[in-house]
């Protein structure tokens, strides 16, 4: 009994943390950067979003003729903890372009109040920024799994592609 107590106590803060940063990612995304390693995504795209579901389903950005990004734009997603404030996303879809495994970091706007995510891989870099932020859990969701900024500039250096 003792060893069920210890492993309840050790399992249902990892399941409420994941399902927490679950909460803050679903939702609608509007690109502020996107480049890929050989720089010919973004004028193919129709549009600048991704979206997330609770359900684990996703909605990627369509393609107006690029070989890189099929007409499906449909996937599947799963996000799990690194350390506090980095996460690595799975996307699974036959959009070659979109999916992967992403390295994830959550950056706040202290004076517009937006919400920003980092997507990395290394043939893709996207920074977006979340439609009408607003929850219940935000202020403890910004400091445990956030890295507070004032100035988008401190984000853009931090992303790995430079071509």
């Amino acid at each position: 009994m003792i060893k069920l107590i210890f492993l309840l106590v050790l399992f249902i803060p990892l399941v409420s943390c994941s399902s927490e940063v679950e909460k803050h990612l679903e939702g609608t995304w509007t690109f502020q950067y996107i480049l890929d390693s050989k720089g010919d995504l973004e004028p193919y795209l129709y549009s600048d979003v991704i979206g997330f579901r609770l359900d684990k389903n996703c909605v990627l950005p369509e393609h107006r003729g690029s070989e890189l990004v099929s007409k499906d734009n449909k996937g599947i997603w799963n996000i799990k903890e690194i350390t506090p404030k980095e996460y690595e996303l799975t996307i699974e879809s036959t959009n070659v372009a979109f999916k992967g495994t992403y390295k994830v970091k959550f950056y706040y706007d202290k004076i517009k109040e937006d919400l920003y995510v980092t997507l990395e891989k290394p043939d893709l870099n996207i920074l977006a920024i979340k439609w009408s932020y607003s929850s219940p859990t935000t202020a403890k969701f910004i400091s445990d799994h956030t890295d507070p900024t004032t100035d988008l500039g401190e984000i853009y250096k931090d992303l790995p592609i430079k071509y």
